[in-house]
């Protein structure tokens, strides 16, 4: 008896901390949805609110332009009644037997149900606008808002979420759905591609109102639980069935186990499950990634040649730029890597992914020219790649460390940097509140790759010229004005997550310039080979983009506060 005993008394601490942030997500989102009590109780005399609703084409170019935005032109319905009954079975439209509407909690001040007129707005703006920065929701320009609605019902409702910019409607509506989550997928056991996708949406840009990294972790795991489930990740067998097989195969009451071929629609599913898993490991440093396979490189393949949609290709590209990012990431000389022994020299390595990167921006010149969000990704891409020149791994010997071409690689980085960093300042600010997480974590790693720049400690590197070419404080400046000028465009209410942005950036600005301040001052001593690459993940991103609990929990000293 006493050996079990022993055995788990010598369980590291560390193991349990992951697992404990694992499951920290679901934790909550089942914690959620028993706050609500009586809020969600079935009403057998709530009116049903017909799937017929909004049978209206997407297509409203004859709407003046300004409202064709996600601003605060969009008014919301007058008070109404969501059933979250099955929809009638005789309704021959309703096509999952699954598909639910929500009777919503009496602290609504009003139906965040937009009317048909708004509701085609919104769903333009996102097909058209906010889902190029995370293409993989895709709306069909053939498919009216009616029918998206019948077919889709839950992920039309995250659409509508995260397209509204009003106060606190948008809000209100981003807690019902994410307690809806938890009781859908974890409580009944429901499983659909509706649901993958409407989560994929949440996640994506969860920022806007979920503001909490637990529920961004929670959807993450009902993403990875409904992705596993649905199927999407089984290879189809290629070989004939036998007769016992056959039997086994039609009594399987999913359909998604029993076709073999998967859908366009389940093939961006499962790419942007894997796009968002990773950004978020890398990040936020909780969970593991989704694992690349040569299954879904068919997929990526397949996506970028189907010509279905016409983001497929802008898809593509961002997951094969992913790929890059995660081989990066794992590499033994990567300061996060915990590889167990060097294979591959660092100059090879780094040669390697250069020309796959020349070959990328070959192959998908189109997109380099005309996608923003896919230039950006490859701006990024190369920061992350030349980062490596800061990369110490206990485990990589001295002879192999990356001092072959340091300065060049400093200069490659400064050059990347600089790039991220005025394309992001060259969109219009009234398009900021489009971004998805992709968007807003590529100026992040952005800002930092230019702290480790302007700190980094050299006789062959010119801090002078670093701050001379791309001051950081100016950045901080910058950026700060561009999120009040997106605030006062959309004429965004004070509590609204870009007027906190700011204020919260003004804060963080003062603390950056004492920390350059001292950290020069420290240098004068003598130069210092690594910079710390940690000098402002403490405190800023934790705050910034409603992250409240960042790997960090030092914060912004209160001195700065009353500054």
């Amino acid at each position: 008896m006493s050996a079990p005993v022993q055995s788990i008394s010598r369980v590291s601490s560390n193991p349990v901390k992951k697992l404990e942030e694992k499951l920290d997500g679901i934790v909550s989102l089942l914690k959620a949805s028993h706050e609500i009590g009586s809020a969600y109780e079935h009403s057998t005399t709530a009116s049903v609110r017909s799937v017929n609703l909004l049978d209206q084409e997407l297509k409203v170019s004859s709407m003046p332009p300004e409202n064709l935005n996600r601003s605060s032109h969009v008014q919301f319905a007058q008070p109404g009644v969501w059933s979250r009954q099955h929809a009638p079975t005789s309704a021959p439209e309703v096509q999952d037997a699954h598909a639910r509407t929500f009777n919503g909690p009496e602290w609504i001040s009003s139906n965040p149900l937009p009317t048909e007129e708004e509701a085609a707005v919104l769903l333009k703006t996102f097909r058209d606008e906010t889902g190029l920065f995370f293409p993989f929701i895709s709306i069909p320009k053939s498919t009216s808002v009616g029918a998206f609605r019948r077919e889709r019902p839950f992920t039309y409702l995250a659409i509508i979420a995260v397209s509204t910019m009003k106060y606190p409607q948008g809000s209100e509506l981003g807690k019902i759905i994410i307690k809806q989550v938890a009781e859908r997928v974890f409580v009944d056991g429901e499983r659909s591609i509706d649901l993958l996708l409407g989560i994929l949406t949440l996640a994506a840009w969860y920022f806007f109102h979920l503001l909490s990294i637990h529920h961004l972790t929670g959807l993450v795991a009902a993403a990875n639980a409904l992705v596993f489930d649905l199927g999407l990740l089984r290879i189809p067998h290629k070989e004939s069935h036998s007769l016992f097989e056959e039997a086994i195969i039609k009594s399987i009451q999913n359909p998604s186990i029993i076709k073999s071929d998967k859908t366009f629609e389940e093939k961006r599913a499962l790419l942007g499950y894997f796009v968002l898993s990773s950004s978020i490991s890398m990040i936020f440093r909780r969970g593991e990634a989704l694992r690349y396979t040569s299954y879904l490189e068919e997929h990526r393949q397949s996506l970028a040649q189907s010509g279905d949609h016409p983001n497929d290709k802008g898809a593509a590209a961002i997951v094969r730029l992913q790929v890059f990012i995660e081989r990066i990431h794992q590499s033994p000389w990567n300061v996060k890597s915990e590889a167990p022994s060097v294979t591959l020299p660092v100059a090879l390595l780094v040669n390697s992914i250069e020309e796959q990167l020349k070959q990328f921006r070959d192959e998908y010149s189109s997109e380099m020219e005309t996608n923003k969000v896919v230039l950006l990704q490859y701006y990024i891409t190369q920061v992350t790649l030349y980062q490596v020149v800061y990369s110490r791994p206990a485990n990589l010997p001295n002879t192999e460390r990356p001092d072959y071409k340091h300065v060049e690689l400093l200069y490659a980085c400064f050059q990347a940097t600089k790039s991220t960093i005025d394309l992001f300042f060259s969109m219009p600010a009234r398009n900021y509140c489009y971004f998805s997480i992709l968007t807003w974590t590529v100026m992040r790693r952005a800002l930092v790759a230019l702290q480790q720049l302007t700190t980094f400690n050299d006789p062959d590197w010119s801090l002078t010229y670093v701050h001379e070419t791309l001051d950081f404080i100016w950045v901080l400046d910058r950026f700060i004005q561009r999120i009040e000028e997106a605030a006062n465009d959309l004429n965004l209410d004070e509590n609204h997550l870009f007027r906190r942005t700011a204020k919260k950036m003004a804060i963080a600005k003062t603390y950056c310039q004492d920390r350059i301040a001292s950290h020069s001052a420290s240098a004068q001593s003598g130069p210092s080979d690594f910079p710390d690459p940690n000098l402002f993940d403490d405190m800023w991103f934790r705050d910034v983009f409603g992250v409240f609990d960042y790997q960090y929990d030092r914060g912004i000293p209160e001195m700065y506060e009353s500054r």
